[in-house]
């Protein structure tokens, strides 16, 4: 219902006018209405801590964090003691994941109420301990929880609940068991497996007895503790693993849990067996459909096509400068326009970037439905008699899952984004993978029905232009050394990928790494977790973000490029293989520590593959000794380009679709028989 606004105040009133005057407006009006009061109020009182305060509650309200930043500061300014404005700041860190301000808020918080005589308070104790959590001071965190636990509940909203979530976090932590460490030197293939910070027993064996703060709990730990493997730092990475092989045990025993959306992606860089994955996606499936409340848009087969030309959608959040885009554009402007008709639906706004203006040049039609609610543009999907529904995003960020569960096409699958199952049969008919990625064994850890394509399935840009290599000295770089790199995203680097990196400097001791900075401290921690393994730390070289042509320019300056474990390199392997830098991956357990694997076969880099953390090793240190054949297999690489899936986007657009079609015919007559799997992998290498 619309708000009814009181009259303006005239000029010249003051601040209890003014606090009446917003009191009316917040119990007749709208939020923005109150927004307005309040601005109007602050302009009139400029010194009232109290309508400063109200103002940044309303811009917090009506999601505008930064400004409700701005007024708080402002007010702060005023006031340095306003306890109030401490707390909402510090929430405001804890959501924007600022550690620091987090805890330096959340500190005067509880300075302030011990000056004051005040009793200690739940709430500020738990705001306390997250921020601990979240800048890595987890001992600290531990002691706040536990003061929070030792409180009664009080009248205060609101308190009770929190000390409940202090009980449960600090036993959590109580609990968590400190790691060893590895006997480095030890460089046998069991403890290159060995990772330091790791369950060695059961998840959670000695669990707190159950309680309905415990999801929320364990959700802390992961939610903060992911922070800190952002920034490498693997301290209380054990805590984290157990946490979320926890949360997924919970989603087990109780198929109708509804987890946090992001667990599922995270969960894929953790070392989670695929059981575990499958229960995770479930349960984060489980909180879409709850939020959605979803009935089918389509809901009968189709009596034949009602266009012309098979119809196609694309769904996805990351149109734009993002590798999805860059995977995806130039399979999008190989579609046989004769046969297929192409509409993109992209759920973010336009980013103004290069990328984004591919996309508009590479299909039939752009649908902006980046402001439109998820049912909305199932709505258009289905309005638009989309016939293959292909969401591009699982998952990972966006609401691409929230779309497809409205079932707006006959057939809709899930493809590139994100390579686990989304754990939702009812928005997805098919994943499709490759023989490698997923093999004929894993399949039952999917809800949807595997499509292995013949050899790889990842596209790429066979358009991109090679500048040339820079000078090493330009970069940083050593013009005389073996230049090894690493430039998967921070959070794939874990303790046994390093490891085995570090197993290799060893054996090149004039070699350096080479790896990409994304988060502040990571250099800091990587620093000193190769010195625990007894390489210098001057022996790692850390590169910065640049724009993408400068990136691949820079890839060229290295020797080898080495694979992270647990989570592969994907666009960033295909990256590094377009500009021609041999590359040596290890194939794990679940998709995501398989598809680097898969990617080095189909470019014919096969015997690059290893199956074991000490093979990787030997394989690196092999090729790293031999310039010669280093030089061979970059030519390799130079001749794939354009010619060989994934750098022929022309045939792998050909071979999806002859996927999309023999779906959506399966859906109008009656079944297709299965493709055969491919034989993707010679015998001994799964």
């Amino acid at each position: 219902m619309p708000g009814i606004s009181p009259a303006p105040l005239p000029p010249g009133r003051l601040e209890v006018d003014w606090l009446a005057h917003c009191a009316q407006v917040s119990q007749l009006g709208t939020d923005a209405m109150l927004q307005a009061a309040l601005q109007a109020a602050v302009s009139a009182c400029p010194s009232s801590v109290r309508l400063l305060y109200n103002l940044g509650v309303a811009q917090q309200r009506l999601g505008a964090p930064a400004q409700a930043q701005s007024t708080w500061q402002r007010l702060l300014a005023i006031d340095s003691q306003h306890l109030k404005a401490h707390q909402g700041l510090a929430r405001l860190a804890l959501d924007q994941m600022d550690g620091p301000a987090a805890r330096h808020h959340a500190v005067l918080v509880n300075q302030a109420n011990h000056a004051a005589g005040l009793p200690a308070n739940a709430q500020d104790l738990v705001l306390w301990g997250k921020a601990c959590l979240l800048c890595g001071d987890w001992d600290d965190a531990q002691s706040c929880f536990e003061r929070a636990t030792g409180l009664a509940p009080t009248a205060q909203a609101g308190a009770s609940d929190e000390a409940a979530l202090g009980l449960r976090l600090s036993a959590l932590l109580t609990w968590r068991e400190q790691s060893t460490t590895p006997p480095w030197q030890d460089w046998s293939d069991q403890a290159l497996r060995h990772d330091p910070t790791a369950p060695e027993s059961p998840p959670w064996d000695r669990a707190p007895p159950e309680g309905d703060d415990e999801l929320k709990a364990l959700t802390v730990i992961v939610d903060l503790g992911l922070r800190r493997l952002r920034a490498c730092d693997w301290r209380e990475r054990g805590t984290v693993v157990r946490a979320i092989k926890r949360i997924a045990q919970k989603a087990m025993q109780d198929p109708t849990l509804g987890l946090s959306r992001s667990l599922a992606w995270e969960g894929l860089h953790l070392g989670l067996t695929p059981a575990e994955l499958l229960h995770l996606a479930r349960g984060c499936t489980q909180r879409a459909r709850h939020i959605q409340q979803a009935q089918a848009l389509w809901t009968a087969a189709p009596a034949g096509v009602g266009h012309q030309r098979l119809r196609l959608g694309y769904l996805s959040h990351n149109f734009g400068r993002h590798p999805t885009t860059q995977l995806i554009h130039s399979i999008l402007k190989h579609h046989d326009r004769t046969q297929f008709e192409v509409i993109a639906y992209a759920l973010n706004p336009h980013d103004g970037s290069p990328w984004r203006k591919l996309i508009h040049a590479a299909v039939d039609q752009v649908v902006d439905a980046s402001q439109w609610p998820p049912e909305a543009v199932a709505r258009r999907i289905h309005a638009d008699q989309v016939d293959v529904l292909i969401g591009l995003g699982g998952h990972a960020r966006g609401p691409v899952l929230d779309v497809a569960l409205w079932r707006p096409a006959p057939v809709q699958i899930n493809y590139l984004a994100f390579c686990g199952t989304v754990g939702a049969p009812d928005a997805f008919d098919v994943h499709i993978s490759d023989g490698i990625a997923v093999t004929p064994e894993m399949a039952h850890w999917y809800d949807e029905a595997v499509e292995a394509l013949p050899t790889g399935h990842y596209g790429y840009d066979d358009t991109r232009e090679l500048a040339a290599a820079p000078a090493r000295a330009s970069l940083g770089l050593p013009e005389d050394q073996l230049v090894l790199c690493g430039f998967n995203n921070s959070y794939k680097i874990e303790p046994q990928t390093f490891n085995a990196w570090c197993e290799v400097m060893r054996r090149l001791p004039d070699a350096v790494l080479w790896l990409y900075v994304v988060h502040p401290e990571q250099s800091r921690f990587l620093a000193a977790e190769a010195e625990r393994r007894g390489i210098a730390p001057a022996r790692l070289l850390f590169a910065p973000t640049v724009d993408d042509q400068s990136h691949l320019a820079r890839l060229r300056c290295a020797d080898l490029f080495l694979d992270t474990f647990a989570y592969n390199g994907h666009t960033t392997l295909l990256d590094a293989l377009y500009a021609g830098v041999p590359a040596v991956s290890c194939l794990g357990q679940t998709a995501a520590s398989r598809i680097g694997g898969a990617i080095l076969h189909e470019v014919g880099l096969g015997a690059c593959v290893a199956t074991t953390p000490l093979d990787f090793v030997d394989v690196a240190v092999r090729l790293a000794q031999d310039p010669a054949q280093r030089r061979q297999l970059s030519m390799h690489l130079q001749g794939v380009r354009g010619r060989q899936t994934p750098f022929n986007s022309e045939l792998r657009c050909r071979q999806l679709e002859a996927v999309y079609a023999r779906l959506f015919t399966a859906t109008a007559g009656p079944a297709q028989p299965a493709q055969p799997w491919p034989s993707a992998l010679p015998p001994g290498r799964h």
